[in-house]
């Protein structure tokens, strides 16, 4: 989300890869330790919400895009530094599988790319995470057993095509994200 053009257009060219999809090959980013990121709540505790209160804040200062994979109780099993606008977990990918992501957007759009949701179907995520510097962030999870992020992210890409503001996208997640077996919110 490099801001070119507009934001639905850069929203629908943004890339959240794995290694072996599409564009994979061409976005190197660079692991890093995902030690610094674990956090620790009343003592020795991991907690899910102090991880992601703790490291979208630290990240939603960054100009690049970091990505995180951050499993069920609050560990963080993956961490990756990537371009302005895309993170790419390469051989890590199969760590999504049952798990979040969450990263950041530098560009301040507390929405979803169509390469979001669709890579995190395609790796088996259970949710994804987008954090900003002062916009909040966006959570898109999974709120069915069948969630459909392929079809989502066709439906959205579609939604796209025409030119939208982030509050417009904002609006339609929230307003379909249900009928695909997703839930959306912003948290503030």
């Amino acid at each position: 989300m490099g801001g070119r053009g507009s934001w639905s257009q850069t929203a629908r060219g943004e890339k959240l890869v794995g290694k072996g999809m599409p564009g994979s090959a061409s976005i190197p980013s660079q692991k890093i330790p995902a030690s610094q990121f674990q956090t620790l709540q009343n003592g020795n505790k991991v907690s899910k919400s102090a991880t992601f209160a703790r490291v979208e804040k630290e990240i939603s200062k960054h100009t690049y895009e970091t990505g995180l994979i951050v499993d069920s109780q609050g560990f963080v099993i993956a961490a990756y530094k990537g371009s302005r606008s895309s993170v790419n977990f390469g051989n890590e990918a199969g760590k999504v599988k049952g798990n979040i992501i969450t990263h950041n957007h530098p560009s301040g759009a507390a929405a979803f790319s169509v390469a979001d949701i669709s890579s995190t179907g395609k790796m088996g995520g259970i949710g994804i995470r987008a954090a900003t510097k002062n916009n909040g962030t966006a959570v898109l999870k999974k709120a069915s057993n069948n969630p459909e992020w392929g079809k989502m992210a066709k439906a959205y890409d579609s939604f796209l095509a025409n030119g939208k503001t982030m509050k417009q996208a904002q609006k339609w997640l929230a307003s379909n994200a249900g009928k695909y077996g997703l839930s959306f919110k912003i948290e503030r």
